[in-house]
């Protein structure tokens, strides 16, 4: 099971499309400010956000997932940066088949949370992911022994869907049959 998570080489000419795909954000919001007072279409509640909402759905119009893969960090290294800063030492599991587990909480936890993160296979766990999954384990702590594992599974176009699913099943066999976790418990 291939599971590189290795960020795709970014041709130079698809970096220097940064430099056009910036200029046609900056102006879809430059447009947005102007026109939203005489626009009747629906909008957000404010101003600031119905900027925002314009250069995010033109942004999310123009990248492409290698342009989109290369400026983001990939999983690993947005999981390194989060233990650093919120003070704990890392845990990381190594797959049979080379798959990146890693854990927020301890191994000894009554209860794991198996959790694949979103961005349709194409992108990595993001900071938010890491800090919504570290409050939700905390608080669960207050009253069950709870953690949570997210696996570091292989992006698209280096390995296409089902994969990643294969990759979460893996996990989960791995809970169950080698870290010894009931399947009730999972």
């Amino acid at each position: 099971m291939a599971t590189s998570t290795r960020i795709p080489e970014l041709t130079f000419a698809g970096k220097l499309m940064f430099i056009p795909n910036i200029g046609r954000v900056l102006l879809a919001m430059f447009t947005r400010l102007i026109t939203s007072p005489f626009n009747s279409r629906p909008k957000a509640k404010s101003l600031f956000k119905d900027i925002v909402y314009a250069a995010l759905r033109t942004n999310l119009s123009i990248i492409t997932p290698s342009q989109e893969q290369w400026a983001i960090k990939p999983t690993e290294s947005v999981y390194l940066d989060f233990t650093k800063k919120a003070k704990f030492q890392p845990d990381t599991d190594v797959l049979p088949s080379g798959l990146k587990a890693h854990w927020l909480g301890t191994k000894s936890a009554q209860k794991i949370i198996l959790y694949l993160h979103g961005g349709g296979y194409v992108l990595s766990a993001s900071p938010g992911h890491f800090d919504w999954l570290f409050e939700l384990q905390q608080e669960m702590n207050k009253e069950h022994s709870v953690s949570v594992v997210l696996p570091s599974y292989t992006l698209a176009p280096h390995a296409q869907y089902p994969q990643q699913m294969k990759q979460g099943v893996e996990c989960l066999d791995w809970l169950i049959n080698t870290v010894g976790k009931k399947p009730s418990d999972v």
